[in-house]
């Protein structure tokens, strides 16, 4: 009985050590197979990918910078293709056309700069993050729709896009980078959301075509952050309406620097009571600008605040001479105005000659 059992035994594990390496030879042949495959995919694509840790593939960059049209695989070697790597495209001279699938959340650095013929793009829904100089110098690019779940457009994403036209930044973008859109030298117009809340230096220097910015919410336009050279636009519109007459809302309690430079179609503005403070060139430039009301609970005026408006000849300060002369008036804050008078509670103040 001991023997027979012990046969038993051993056939038992004989059949099992056998079926253990069929498996195993099966699992290597498909393993090999998969190896294969990915093999064929990684020569048959035109880009390169890398794998990230969250499992999820990064376009990084392509094996032919002659190509002319781009179609991103959503998924590649079984995963999400999820973001276009920094400068994966840079350079590509000859890329007219690109297809981006909704896998993508982000677009990196410079992810397509220097593409010159790029012309046909759609950025999808997806993308959340376009980075820096991420279609700078794409110079046949005319138009382009940034995706309302983009909350800042950064530094120098469309610098160098001579070729646009007409911008629409959606609602949801909180901060605009430094020279985001410079140098675009055709861009005739931008509409910005009411959502921003500060501008980087030098957004629009050099757009020598820009005409009108509009806007919609002008409490929100006076408290916006902005920086050096804010607006090269000569026309804002509000709701659609050229701005020549100015009434800033009232529960505004600071003008923001430079709010209103560089508006020449303004003839006048009434600030409400509560307004405190004029920022730095809140008003330069506005060269049409003849008469202002300034309320007596203002205590400061910025640098530069009324730089060359040289048609202003009223200022209304609703408070008394003593008031006006204790208000803290900043570095050449009415250089090359005109020969205003502003009028007192109490009495008049003449511009010195």
């Amino acid at each position: 009985m001991k023997i027979r059992i012990g046969a038993f035994l051993l056939a038992m594990l004989t059949a099992l050590c056998f079926l253990t390496a069929c498996g195993q030879k099966d699992a290597d042949a498909e393993n090999a197979g998969n190896a294969e495959n990915t093999e064929n995919e990684q020569a048959a694509s035109p880009f390169t990918f890398t794998l990230k840790s969250n499992d999820t593939y990064e376009l990084t960059g392509v094996t032919d910078t002659a190509m002319t049209t781009a179609n991103i695989p959503a998924v590649y070697d079984g995963r999400a293709v999820t973001s276009i790597g920094r400068g994966a495209f840079a350079g590509c001279a000859h890329l007219a056309s690109v297809t981006i699938p909704d896998s993508i959340t982000d677009i990196g650095t410079s992810a397509f700069a220097d593409c010159a013929s790029l012309s046909d793009i759609t950025i999808p829904d997806s993308v959340t993050t376009i980075g820096q100089a991420a279609f700078s110098n794409c110079a046949a690019l005319t138009g382009i729709t940034i995706p309302s779940g983009v909350n800042r457009i950064d530094t120098s994403v469309f610098y160098g896009c001579t070729g646009l036209v007409t911008v629409t930044v959606p609602e949801g973008v909180r901060s605009i980078g430094d020279n985001a859109f410079r140098n675009c030298t055709n861009l005739t117009s931008v509409t910005l959301p009411s959502s921003l809340s500060s501008f980087g230096r030098s957004v629009f220097e050099q757009c020598t075509s820009l005409e009108a910015i509009y806007i919609t919410d002008l409490a929100a336009w006076c408290g916006i952050s902005f920086g050096q050279y804010p607006l090269y636009g000569r026309n804002l519109y509000v709701n659609g309406v050229l701005l020549t007459e100015l009434t800033v809302p009232s529960g505004v309690t600071s003008l923001c620097d430079g709010a209103f430079a560089f508006c020449g179609s303004l003839t006048s503005a009434v600030l409400p009571a509560g307004v405190t403070r004029i920022g730095m060139v809140a008003f330069r430039n506005c060269t049409n600008l003849t008469s202002i009301t300034i309320p007596g609970s203002v205590t400061e005026i910025g640098d530069w605040a009324f730089t060359n408006c040289t048609a202003l000849s009223s200022i209304t300060f609703e408070g008394t001479v003593a008031a006006w002369n204790a208000v803290e008036k900043a570095y050449g804050w009415n250089d090359s105005t005109g020969h205003y008078t502003v009028h007192c509670t109490d009495g008049d103040v003449v511009k010195a000659a």
